[in-house]
């Protein structure tokens, strides 16, 4: 997370809380559970709250888009 943190921080002005990888491999050979990644900033990362809320999302765009779509 540090490096993916210092590439995508602007001036150490602003931090990526989450980032949500999407593996298409993944998703053809076992579903839509598992084709996922999400790294969370380490102060939320054991917010259950949080946790719960980011799955839920993460569950909506993978049944509201198709993600056969995604080039």
């Amino acid at each position: 997370m540090g490096l993916l943190t210092n590439l995508l921080t602007k001036n150490k002005t602003e931090i990526p809380l989450f980032i949500v990888t999407f593996d298409y491999k993944k998703f053809k050979e076992i579903g839509k559970y598992g084709s996922c990644m999400c790294n969370t900033h380490p102060l939320i990362q054991n917010d259950e709250h949080v946790k719960r809320e980011l799955n839920k999302l993460i569950d909506y765009i993978r049944d509201r888009y198709d993600m056969n779509l995604i080039p």
